[in-house]
C-alpha cells in the first residue's frame, strides 16, 4: 500500500515511554492512529519527530509514509508507518476548521452508555455507518454523567 498520507494531528499522548498518535487524513476525513506495528503499538519518539528533530505537535498538519493499514476490531483506524521514513511538517490546522471534521451525532458510538460490549464492536467493525473508536465532537452544551450499580 506504501503511501504518504497528510494529516492534522489531533493527539500526540504518551504511553509508557511510547506515543499513541491519530488525527484525521485531510483527503478522505477519516481517522488515522499511527501505529509501530501490526498489533497496534505505539510509536516510538523517534517517530513522532521531524526531519528536523521538532515532535509533532496537536493541530500539526504533517505527512508521513504508511506501509499498510492495520485494523483491529477495537481500533480500525490503524496504519502502519514506515519505519525508513520521517514525518514531514506542512503546517498548523487553524481550530476553526475542525468543525469540518466533528460529528452530527447526538450520541458518542450510538448512544449514551458509558462502554460499547466488545461483541458490539466485533460485529459491526467495517461495516458502513461504523463510527470507529475516534470521533471529534463540538458541543454547546455536555452532560456526563455515571450511575453506580452496587
Amino acid at each position: 500500500m506504501e503511501d504518504f498520507v497528510a494529516f492534522v494531528c489531533l493527539a500526540n499522548s504518551r504511553k509508557n515511554h511510547d506515543r499513541c498518535v491519530a488525527g484525521i487524513d485531510l483527503e478522505t476525513g477519516n481517522w488515522v492512529r499511527l501505529v509501530r506495528d501490526r498489533r497496534g503499538s505505539a510509536l516510538q519518539y523517534r517517530q513522532v519527530c521531524y526531519i528536523e528533530g521538532e515532535e509533532l505537535e496537536p493541530l500539526d498538519i504533517a505527512a508521513v509514509m504508511i506501509a499498510h493499514k492495520a485494523p483491529l476490531y477495537f481500533q480500525p483506524e490503524n496504519v502502519v508507518i514506515d519505519n525508513t521514513c520521517s514525518m514531514f511538517w506542512h503546517g498548523k490546522m487553524p481550530v476553526d476548521k475542525l468543525d469540518n471534521y466533528c460529528t452530527k451525532e447526538t450520541y458518542l458510538w450510538g448512544d449514551n452508555s458509558d462502554r460499547i460490549p466488545a461483541a458490539d464492536l466485533e460485529q459491526y467493525a467495517g461495516r458502513p455507518g461504523y463510527p470507529g473508536s475516534l470521533q471529534l465532537s463540538k458541543r454547546d452544551f455536555l452532560s456526563i454523567k455515571k450511575f453506580f450499580s452496587c
